[in-house]
Formats: structure tokens, C-alpha cells, sequence
């Protein structure tokens, strides 16, 4: 779904005549996925170890499901419900499959769906109101600038 959303995100904001304006976008649809499932998702299973349906380990919370609806709270956050509504559909039948498959239970899907959103809502500026809490990233003559501005 990364690959989806990335390109989603460049046919909505790539701009011939502005270099780098697509950036932004791309920068915070990644960085906030490395940060959900890469520390946040990976160090509560690691820590919790819940016990799986069938009988496995390390549960709680999906690791699938937060690889699913990451890019779907970010579609959500920068363009709006109606572009994320198919997006969120598709997490929720990749939740649905893990459940039906025995490899979770609901209650490790939605944890998933909180966390990632509660992560990308941090992370990802609207596309139309900069004001956000917003991940950032710069390119200029003197090289590459990174930039977090968290608003209450």
C-alpha cells in the first residue's frame, strides 16, 4: 500500500514548474511509516508478546495492519476522507484477512489502526493547511534541511 500512496501523493502534488514540491508529501507518508511500524509497532510486539490465535507469538499489535492503515491515515490527514475512504477500505479487509486467517484478534487490528493514526496525524501536514503539525523536508543551494513543527 506504500507504493499506492506514494504515487497518490505525486499525482497530487508533483509540479514540473516547482522543483521539489512533491517532497513534503512523500517525506512524511515515509518517514511516519518507518517510525510506526519500524520502532513504535515492532518494539510492542517485541515487549508485549501476546499469544496469537493459533497459538503463536507476538500478536498485539498487527504488524500487517499497521503497514496497511499507515498510508491510509496519511491519505486521510493530507488530502481528505474522500480520497482515503477506498484506502481505508483496503486496510480494513487486510485486518479482516489476518483475523479470518487466525494470526490476530480484532483488538490487535484496531491497536494497530490508533497507533498508525494517531502517528500520522504527528507527522503529516494537510496539503491545503500548512498549519498542521508537519514533518518537513527542504531542498536549496546549500543541500538538504529537515524540519518537525509540532502546533497545538
Amino acid at each position: 500500500m506504500m507504493w499506492i500512496a506514494s504515487a497518490h501523493t505525486l499525482f497530487n502534488e508533483y509540479d514540473a514548474e516547482e522543483d521539489w514540491a512533491w517532497a513534503n508529501g512523500l517525506t512524511q507518508l515515509h518517514a511516519g511509516a518507518a517510525v510506526s511500524r519500524g520502532f513504535v509497532i515492532t518494539r510492542l510486539k517485541r515487549n508485549i508478546d501476546k499469544t496469537r490465535p493459533d497459538g503463536g507469538g507476538q500478536s498485539f499489535p498487527s504488524g500487517h495492519a499497521a503497514r496497511s492503515y499507515y498510508p491510509a491515515w496519511y491519505i486521510y490527514h493530507r488530502y481528505g476522507f474522500k480520497q482515503a475512504a477506498p484506502y481505508l477500505l483496503a486496510a480494513t479487509y487486510s485486518g479482516y484477512t489476518r483475523v479470518d486467517a487466525k494470526r490476530h484478534y480484532w483488538s490487535d487490528i484496531a491497536a494497530s489502526a490508533a497507533i498508525t493514526y494517531a502517528i500520522s496525524h504527528y507527522m503529516t501536514s494537510s496539503a491545503d493547511d500548512p498549519a498542521q503539525p508537519k514533518f518537513g523536508v527542504g531542498f536549496g543551494g546549500d543541500g538538504v534541511w529537515f524540519n518537525y513543527d509540532w502546533r497545538w
